[in-house]
């Protein structure tokens, strides 16, 4: 399976060891069956851009590929071109809008916090406070997170752990005394030639300390010295009042490539359109 899109592709370094990828003529089906609660894990992801009769096409294709085991409809596309979704957006889809920046070569420009330990996250209790502060950034920063009690992320947790215990990656912890301020991971393909940054986050409370940048220069460093890649990638939204977008481009990440999906909740899409839902809960 090789895609364009760089964003996509290197989101495959997840699915195909933690999921199934099938593929079909026009598209590719993505499950992750341990973790239903992850929308860019249970997919469609077509090998081209939406278009104006795409709408009903693309929801009957999601139903008898999924039908009701989903509490979400997701759709991606191999492609930098964004399409017409002016079809999705009306029946309350919402598009993600997003960029891939890279990095061939660290120059270690960082400005970075000597007062902030970096460590490799090894350990239960540490492990606990990554996942603890992921559902944290995500309730404060995008409204959900309490939801499902951190379901999602601790099934993000246990897959993660799963990659880096046969090599394929680490996860990082930024630390003030005893506190675990921010983390982030960085994951291989299977032939080590490039690097994707995972779930970057930092607690509300330590940003602007330098703490995002300090791991991200030690990560980097880390890649290009010792695991020998070629490429590192990291996913963010692709707007300029982003911080995080300014703080990877700060430090050299360029070559923005766009990556666009649409997405929706079941339960929302019931009711906006009820010809076409389900009753399917969000969790």
């Amino acid at each position: 399976m090789k895609l364009q899109n760089i964003g996509y592709r290197t989101d495959c370094i997840f699915h195909e060891q933690n999921g199934v990828i099938e593929e079909k003529p026009d598209y590719y089906v993505i499950r992750t069956p341990s973790n239903p609660l992850f929308w860019f894990g249970n997919f469609i992801l077509f090998k081209n851009s939406p278009c104006n009769e795409d709408y009903l096409t693309w929801m009957d294709i999601h139903q008898s590929e999924f039908g009701e085991t989903l509490a979400h409809v997701t759709f991606g596309w191999d492609s930098e071109n964004q399409g017409t979704v002016d079809d999705f957006q009306h029946n309350g889809f919402n598009l993600v809008d997003d960029v891939v920046l890279r990095m061939r070569k660290y120059k270690a420009i960082a400005r970075i916090n000597r007062d902030i330990e970096i460590r490799k996250i090894s350990n239960d209790r540490d492990w606990a406070a990554v996942t603890e502060l992921q559902v944290k950034v995500d309730t404060e920063d995008m409204g959900f997170g309490d939801e499902d009690k951190g379901a999602f992320r601790k099934s993000q947790e246990i897959a993660f752990r799963k990659m880096i215990e046969i090599g394929r990656g680490d996860w990082w912890g930024a630390f003030l005394g005893d506190e675990l301020i921010s983390s982030m991971g960085l994951f291989f393909d299977r032939d080590l030639t490039i690097g994707r940054f995972q779930n970057v986050a930092t607690a509300s409370k330590h940003r602007g300390k330098g703490a995002c940048t300090t791991l991200l220069d030690c990560a980097s460093r880390n890649a290009f010295e010792e695991v020998g890649v070629k490429e590192l990638a990291i996913n963010t939204g692709d707007d300029e009042s982003n911080p995080a977008k300014h703080v990877y481009q700060a430090i050299g990440f360029r070559d923005g490539i766009k990556s666009y999906g649409l997405t929706i909740s079941k339960l929302h899409l019931q009711g906006l359109n009820p010809d076409t839902s389900t009753d399917t809960p969000l969790s």
